[in-house]
């Protein structure tokens, strides 16, 4: 899909690539020797980095929130980002100084205003807080209206049934079944309920019984989901298992000064379930739920600053990168834990909101302070 820009720029990037083939074989005459348990397989720490920071406008507050992995070629960021140069939105080629969507099609990245509906029903400039996609349609999401980019189709969805429902926190997902799920705040929880491309949208409500945020949402099966809850205001928390209508809540004893029964963000991959409780890495088989362990961040990190976990995400059980408050970027490889100090250096007072990794590639957005701007920031790390 091309559609004409409003302004755009080209990023060079130079792929690393690097790969590393474990072999093993064993003595068919002989039974198998089994792994030493302290040995696990492990995958690098070793990335490079590279920086760009988005605002040339005194007294704008840039910053990119969400991402969105079609595939390598693919990709799709939202947020805000104001500049000294007049864009043009899409469609009705309005002016400003706003853009909202940076897109990489494997050669360049571009940037765009893209329009969506607004208070009074009518169609303008919008901010755009979660970007989701699914059978080659891009959903670009804000707090009243879906705008939908289907190959040269657009559709504005209009959704101001939400208003009220999922104000600030705003998250969206496209889960391994190919259901698409919002949640944010109060306590809200919902799918995105389509036929199909370009069809009408609408809403399938997840009750919960609580009014703080939903900061953290996974799909592991059929009517299964984990679903984290925190509100900076009251502290109140909660983790859940849903599964089939019926919802468990988690609770652990605290170890030390540090609570255990609360998740900010949340993965899986095919036989395992992931969350953090800043500083812990709770790990769950999704096979056996009696099959869990917490792991210490600080056993590898010392004290060093750690904010609070935003989100995460995996390739694998030993590829898991995680990003949050106070420049927090670290990764697991399925042994350790590593935090960066090299980002926390060429990108301090930033605060991440979301990381997708894809090959060889760790993409992370947020926003930064710097020499009183508000800046967006996009990170990208290529594996060594």
């Amino acid at each position: 899909m091309k559609r004409r820009p409003a302004a755009a720029f080209a990023i060079a990037l130079v792929a690393i690539a690097g790969m590393v083939i474990l072999q093993t074989c064993s003595n068919t005459s002989e039974p198998p020797v089994p792994p030493d348990p302290d040995i696990v397989d492990t995958t690098t720490h070793d990335y490079s980095w590279e920086y760009h920071f988005f605002n040339d406008t005194e007294g704008e507050i840039s910053t990119l929130r969400d991402i969105q992995v079609v595939d390598a070629n693919d990709i799709w960021f939202v947020g805000e980002i104001y500049t000294d140069t007049l864009n043009y939105s899409i469609p009705n080629r309005w002016t400003s100084r706003f853009l909202n969507v940076l897109h990489w099609d494997g050669k360049a990245f571009t940037t765009n205003a893209y329009e969506a509906i607004i208070a009074n029903g009518d169609i303008g400039r919008a901010n755009f807080y979660a970007v989701t996609a699914r059978q080659r349609s891009n959903y670009l999401i804000s707090g009243l209206g879906i705008t939908e980019l289907n190959d040269d189709s657009m559709v504005f969805h209009d959704m101001r049934i939400l208003n009220g429902k999922w104000n600030a926190n705003e998250m969206a997902s496209s889960e391994r079944s190919g259901s698409m799920f919002i949640h944010g705040r109060p306590g809200f929880l919902a799918e995105l309920v389509q036929a199909g491309p370009l069809q009408p949208i609408g809403i399938r409500q997840i009750p919960l019984p609580t009014q703080a945020p939903v900061r953290a949402f996974v799909e592991v099966g059929e009517q299964e989901y984990f679903i984290g809850v925190y509100s900076d205001e009251t502290g109140e928390h909660h983790w859940y298992h849903s599964k089939d209508g019926s919802l468990l809540e988690y609770s652990f004893s605290p170890v030390g000064v540090y609570s255990r029964d609360y998740c900010t963000a949340l993965w899986a991959s095919e036989n395992k379930l992931f969350a953090t409780t800043t500083p812990f890495l709770f790990v769950q088989s999704l096979a056996d739920t009696s099959d869990r362990v917490f792991i210490d961040f600080l056993d590898d990190l010392g004290r060093e600053s750690i904010g609070r976990i935003n989100r995460m995400t995996g390739l694998a059980n030993n590829d898991i990168f995680f990003v949050g408050e106070v420049t927090t970027v670290m990764h697991y490889n399925g042994k350790s834990f590593r935090v960066y100090d090299e980002i926390k250096q060429q990108a301090a007072m930033s605060r991440f909101y979301d990381v997708a990794m894809v090959g060889d590639k760790v993409y992370i957005v947020g926003g930064r302070t710097f020499e009183g701007r508000y800046q967006a920031a996009l990170i990208i790390g290529t594996k060594r």
